[in-house]
């Protein structure tokens, strides 16, 4: 099925391939360049983008159900609970939670769904794709998480920093200070005892 869509955007209903364009114009008109640019990309997006159908679910099944209330076997060792989906196709996808996951029905069926999804993307299975996806973005999340707390620990650094360097510049203010009106006061006894000494001396005349 082609899906007929405008060949230039202009706010209707349909695929807007504005994002897509690298030009920009302060004009309501596009141009030559533009013009040919959404008629190449309409006509990739409908020559790549054959109609799709969604893969369908022909059975589920849970292995370890906690709802049985059996976590463990005999030798104490964790049974995993685990979804088993079964596609229309005959393929089938697993989602297995561990001890300390809470597990879900619903999210065991939607990992299964992406999995699946993801082998008819790829080349490999689904499962290695998603593992492998999901621990790059735990990667990921770990660096930023860490990224966070070293920067985190480096403004709390300098503000400790800043804030003995001002405490110091304090302390060397109040001495300047302390020193400064010491030598007035020594001045004003100086100025004090010289005019009493001139006093005196005109007395004794």
């Amino acid at each position: 099925m082609m899906i007929e869509q405008r060949l230039i955007p202009d706010g209707s209903t349909g695929l807007n391939l504005t994002a897509f364009s690298p030009f920009t114009t302060t004009s309501t008109k596009p141009t030559a360049i533009q013009e040919d640019l959404y008629r190449r990309m309409q006509e990739t997006l409908i020559r790549d983008n054959p109609k799709f159908k969604l893969p369908e679910i022909l059975d589920i099944k849970i292995k370890n159900n906690p709802e049985d209330g059996k976590p463990y076997d005999k030798d104490g060792k964790y049974q995993k609970p685990t979804v088993i989906v079964t596609f229309s196709d005959g393929t089938i996808e697993k989602a297995s939670a561990s001890e300390e996951d809470t597990f879900s029905v619903e999210q065991g069926i939607s990992i299964c769904y992406t999995k699946k999804l993801l082998s008819m993307l790829t080349t490999d299975s689904g499962s290695k794709v998603y593992n492998k996806m999901i621990h790059n973005a735990m990667k990921l999340y770990e660096s930023k998480q860490e990224e966070a707390t070293n920067k985190e620990k480096e403004d709390r650094l300098a503000k400790e920093r800043a804030e003995r360097l001002a405490a110091k510049r304090a302390m060397r203010k109040a001495k300047l200070e302390a020193k400064k009106r010491e030598q007035e006061i020594s001045i004003q006894a100086e100025a004090y005892a010289r005019a009493l000494r001139m006093v005196n001396q005109d007395e004794s005349k």
